[in-house]
């Protein structure tokens, strides 16, 4: 099977055959923005002094904001970020099944017909990439048409009130549009990539429960510690150097997600040329 087949293969059968799955994300999404809705409401007369309301950027900002780094001492409470958590975890769980499956059953037949293991595996990393964005898409999507309904501003404008009384956020700088869009689009969108190519590199080596717990250690272990090496920490706003002295920047994100990228690609396509695909079906 030719490597642009294999593509077409995937699309089908990954994603518009399990579209049902993706569909998901719409709750999530709903739930959300519900969730930030109610907290907006109380504030709502303060918001119509304040002459401010929330805009759609304010409820990117309600789910990416992550948790400032959490301090070692007897007064602080550490606090999971359970709707970053949620989010995070659930784009990987739908990014496992359909890669890791492809290695028993029928999927077996695909690599037997496909003339390179090398082209099998980097189209599953494009699938993987492919599945992450759907995962966004419909997430934004969901979010923009709420926006459209409870009427909600569109816009990449934000509530400096909202993000204080809220979310307990206050940027130390002021911040671009582009800035913005690398805080609400890009790097949420760049790290759930890497982390979904970890999971699929893993997949080579482990049973797909143990790549999930992995992969939800190093998202929890992101929340708790506050260093460019875990990559959690670029999704998470309040990490970001824009809203804390220390947080990570933009420049740091690109590199070390660069990097982790192209080391479980490569990782990944070697322990698959080696790979032995009859063990999984004895």
């Amino acid at each position: 099977m030719k490597f642009f087949k294999l593509i077409k293969y995937d699309v089908i059968n990954g994603i518009f055959y399990r579209i049902y799955s993706y569909a998901s994300m719409m709750v999530l999404g709903i739930m959300f923005f519900i969730d930030f809705y109610l907290n907006v409401n109380i504030l709502k007369e303060d918001l119509a002094l304040e002459r401010q309301g929330a805009t759609i950027t304010n409820i990117l900002f309600y789910i990416y904001e992550g948790k400032k780094p959490f301090k070692a001492d007897l007064i602080s409470e550490f606090v999971f970020p359970v709707m970053w958590i949620i989010l995070f975890l659930f784009i990987s769980y739908l990014s496992l099944e359909y890669p890791i499956g492809n290695l028993t059953g029928h999927g077996m037949q695909i690599i037997t017909r496909t003339t390179s293991r090398r082209e099998w595996w980097i189209s599953k990393c494009i699938w993987v990439i492919e599945s992450t964005l759907m995962c966004f898409f419909i997430l934004y999507m969901t979010l923009w048409v709420l926006c459209m309904v409870f009427g909600i501003d569109i816009s990449l404008q934000f509530s400096d009130y909202v993000n204080e009384k809220i979310l307990e956020m206050n940027f130390v700088q002021d911040v671009s549009k582009n800035e913005i869009i690398l805080l609400i689009f890009v790097f949420p969108v760049f790290t759930a990539v890497t982390i979904n190519l970890i999971q699929l590199c893993l997949g080579m080596f482990f049973k797909k429960i143990y790549c999930f717990a992995i992969i939800a250690i190093i998202l929890f272990v992101s929340t708790y510690y506050n260093t460019p090496i875990m990559v959690g920490n670029y999704a998470m706003i309040k990490r970001n150097i824009l809203c804390i002295s220390n947080g990570v920047t933009f420049k740091q994100g690109f590199i070390i997600n660069g990097i982790i990228v192209v080391l479980v690609v490569v990782a990944g396509l070697l322990k698959f040329r080696k790979y032995d695909i009859l063990k999984d079906e004895m």
